[in-house]
């Protein structure tokens, strides 16, 4: 009896606190309701006791155990929006470097791609088209600064792949 009491008493501060806090709008009256019946719930739980019944201050989830499972769906939730939002910010910045590289004058066509390792990029592959006569060596002193610097990576992690249209070969 003890122990209802007190958490009563501190219910009533916590309502009084926040009825406080509340604007004076239309929706004071809607908080006011929810609040009232919450308290009127935890003055009844002890008297309802006795009668053998019990208020369920928990919420029932989806199997109907009693357990942490909404919370877990919820990080679940948040954890595929994350990678969601990972991989779309990802393509997006691989497609704005690649636009980049192929608007360069001696580029025919350019395509990036940003490899991901626990959710950061770790390393980048460029994958290039030149103009024929343009030469590898010099691209490869354009590129992998102007790609490292874009994704914010050391040099060593840039590898530069040219196909057939300008000189063919892979460069690190």
């Amino acid at each position: 009896m003890r122990q209802w009491l007190q958490n009563l008493i501190i219910l009533v501060f916590v309502v009084v606190f926040l009825e406080a806090l509340l604007p004076k709008n239309s929706v004071r009256g809607f908080v006011q309701l929810v609040i009232g019946l919450v308290l009127i719930a935890a003055i009844l739980e002890p008297m309802l006791a006795l009668t053998g019944l019990r208020i369920d201050w928990e919420l029932p989830t989806i199997s109907g155990e009693r357990e942490s499972f909404p919370l877990e769906a919820g990080l679940n939730l948040r954890q595929g929006a994350l990678a969601r939002l990972t991989g779309d910010h990802v393509s997006r910045l691989n497609d704005q470097a690649g636009a980049f590289l192929a608007l360069t004058p001696g580029v025919e066509d350019a395509r990036v791609q940003a490899l991901l390792s626990e959710g950061r990029i770790d390393r980048v592959i460029v994958d290039l088209q030149l103009i024929p006569g343009e030469k590898q060596d010099a691209w490869d002193e354009k590129v992998i600064p102007f790609i490292a610097r874009f994704y914010g990576l050391g040099h060593g992690a840039v590898e530069v792949h040219y196909r057939e249209g300008g000189s063919s070969g892979t460069s690190r």
